[in-house]
């Protein structure tokens, strides 16, 4: 009976996981092929309430928005690392819950750094936007870290398991 249920609670585990990586890499496709102005625009408002937060206004350094324009590209860049390790942990640890490992592991960070350059590539078809093999760089980063931190916690479960 035990047996039973382990088998099916992997399975619950692995269609929770499976639907919030569907979601994921949907949200994340979708913005980030919002046209030039909308994200520029957002991501200038994120830096600006960052700096709100923390009680810091650029205007009063005398910077003339050089400081919102440098976390704005800070934000914009840390973007780019920070979604593709979430995709990342999010593909392995579903691969894991449905007792995919070893070579659905390979092809799927195969997968995963295609998609970083293919993201990017779809870029020039959208107003305002471009290809970037800097952000190729940073959504690859990404992956390593995603993969990294996978790695990590199942090496530590492995030494307490």
């Amino acid at each position: 009976m035990t047996n039973t249920l382990t088998k099916h609670h992997h399975s619950t585990l692995f269609y929770i996981l499976l639907i919030l990586t569907i979601a994921w890499f949907g949200v994340m496709t979708w913005l980030s092929h919002q046209n030039g102005t909308d994200t520029g625009r957002t991501s200038k408002s994120l830096a600006q309430e960052i700096l709100r937060i923390f009680h810091i206004e650029s205007d009063s350094l005398g910077d003339d928005g050089k400081l919102v324009r440098q976390l704005n590209g800070g934000l914009r860049k840390a973007a780019h690392i920070v979604v593709f390790a979430i995709l990342t942990v999010l593909v392995l640890s579903t691969l894991s819950a449905g007792g995919y490992g070893g070579t659905c592991r390979i092809v799927a960070l195969i997968l995963l750094i295609l998609w970083c350059w293919g993201d990017e590539a779809t870029k020039p078809f959208i107003v305002g936007r471009h290809f970037s093999w800097l952000d190729t760089s940073l959504n690859v980063l990404g992956v390593i870290l995603g993969n990294a931190l996978i790695s990590g916690v199942c090496f530590l479960l492995h030494l307490n398991g």
